[in-house]
């Protein structure tokens, strides 16, 4: 997997170079520079750069490249957002170099100097070097004057690190910034870059290190991005003796009559997933939408779940290896107690849709959470878990997954167009999917791929890893990684029937 760092993490390796590497800082600035003119070099049109520098480091990264461009040909200059003597640190080591080849790089520090300096020319290319990740606060005066120059630029746009204007822990915007084409971040991606609405403004998001001989990060880097290589090696191929037996015994406990499709959506999708053997309980009113699907096991004679019956319930839960609750369930109160039935077992499981619901008008049930459950709301459901907001989980989403994981000993999977898997210790992100997710439905089929990966065999965490990716990825690529996972019964009736 590929690293995830805070702002903080990025400072203290940073420290870790030059204090117990050796690495001068201005030469950290060279390499990051030397980073962002690779990407230019292959991926650009580029005979006319301006690089837009504010006064930190990341303005340093800029005058660095500026002095890189020049020494290969490249027609580039410079706007600084500040006095000379402003600049202070390893950005004036690169400054003074600026001044002394005469390089083109003019001050602007008040409005009118910045639209002048920025829009009385054409570009093929502006690289933003304005902030680093360090900013948390709204971007004011001038410097939000040349954001708003840049973006309004019909060139193409490059930041350095991070999109100006982006909060780097939590990818909000500070008032505006820099909209980019592409950006070039170090060492590991920063959290900003993969968290709304930050993400809508990075464009292609490439990572360059910053140090040849690739020491490692500080070890309290512990969030990473899931990249598909991670979650074949959670499948390798399965053995020529496979049987179902091998593959686990799922139970399905989901569906009402006013959300039957639930039911049969997460069902077919814990079968396609590779589930061995998979029973179903749900509401007779459900089972017309089950009829298609004949290779699941069916125990439906109530009519809701405030008449279910327990010894049925508690014979399937004690003949499966691993449970998924609450699609589609609806809010009787018999949810609750089914809910608590099944958490008590102390088995795999997911918990998802009405049974987080009944868990957060229950509260008792919270005390009955623990380490093998898989919670996978969504915000709105993570806002009634955590008796807060929708606009306060969006603000932290990591914050609220890690504390809510924390606090119950789960694994939480909190969906969103950025989706966030916590374990108490360690945060996964995955970016994988499209807006076409955007619909009813697709929790459930998430919820049953989940299931499948349980059972076989897949801890909480990996199977929540493994079954996010799946659900986001293409179809093309999700059937080569399943494979003859996605064989089921009925395709090869429907193969036999062609013979």
């Amino acid at each position: 997997m590929k690293q995830v760092c805070s702002t903080q993490q990025m400072r203290n390796y940073d420290r870790f170079l030059i204090e117990s590497k050796n690495i001068p800082g201005i030469k950290l600035m060279e390499n990051a520079a030397s980073g962002v003119l690779a990407y230019i070099l292959e991926n650009t049109v580029h005979e006319n750069v301006l690089i837009v520098c504010g006064k930190g480091n990341n303005g340093g990264d800029g005058l660095a490249l500026l002095l890189l461009l020049n020494r290969n040909g490249i027609n580039a200059s410079a706007v600084l957002l500040a006095d000379d003597s402003d600049i202070s640190g390893d950005a004036a080591y690169y400054l003074s170099l600026v001044r002394k080849n005469k390089l083109n790089c003019v001050n602007a520090t008040d409005d009118e100097g910045v639209i002048n300096s920025i829009m009385d020319n054409r570009y093929d290319l502006a690289v933003d070097a304005i902030f680093g990740t360090g900013l948390c606060r709204d971007v004011t005066g001038h410097f939000k004057t040349a954001i708003d120059c840049i973006n309004s630029l019909g060139a193409s746009k490059l930041s350095v690190d991070i999109p100006s204007g982006i909060n780097g822990d939590d990818g909000q915007i500070c008032g505006t910034c820099v909209n980019a084409d592409a950006t070039v971040t170090f060492v590991a991606y920063k959290r900003g870059l993969l968290l709304f609405p930050g993400r809508n403004f990075c464009g292609t998001t490439v990572v360059h290190s910053i140090c040849d001989d690739h020491p490692e990060p500080d070890s309290s880097m512990d969030s990473f991005l899931m990249q598909e290589v991670d979650v074949k090696k959670l499948l390798p191929p399965r053995s020529l003796d496979s049987h179902k037996g091998k593959n686990g015994k799922a139970l399905v406990i989901a569906g009402s009559f006013k959300y039957r499709g639930a039911a049969a959506l997460c069902t077919k999708a814990a079968l396609r997933g590779g589930c061995g053997l998979l029973r179903l309980i749900c509401p007779e009113a459900v089972v017309s939408h089950i009829s298609q699907i004949p290779e699941v096991m069916l125990s439906s004679d109530f009519d809701d779940y405030d008449s279910i019956d327990f010894s049925v319930l508690a014979e399937a839960l004690n003949l499966s290896d691993c449970i998924a609750i609450g699609p589609g369930m609806g809010n009787s109160n018999g949810v609750a107690d089914v809910t608590e039935t099944v958490l008590n077992t102390k088995k795999r499981c997911i918990v998802d849709a009405d049974a987080l619901n009944a868990i957060s008008l229950h509260e008792t049930l919270l005390e009955r959470l623990h380490s093998n459950v898989i919670l996978t709301p969504h915000y709105g459901e993570m806002a009634r878990l955590t008796k807060t907001t929708v606009h306060e989980i969006a603000k932290d989403p990591c914050g609220a997954a890690m504390e809510l994981s924390r606090k119950t000993g789960t694994v939480v999977l909190l969906k969103g167009a950025t989706t966030i898997i916590c374990d108490g210790n360690k945060t996964c992100f995955s970016t994988f999917g499209n807006p076409g997710l955007a619909k009813g439905g697709s929790g459930d089929v998430l919820c049953g791929i989940i299931l499948a990966m349980l059972s076989q065999g897949l801890k909480p965490f990996e199977a929540a890893i493994a079954g996010a990716y799946i659900l986001g990825h293409s179809a093309d690529e999700a059937m080569q990684i399943l494979s003859n996972r996605m064989l089921i019964a009925s395709d090869v009736i429907d193969a036999i029937s062609l013979m």
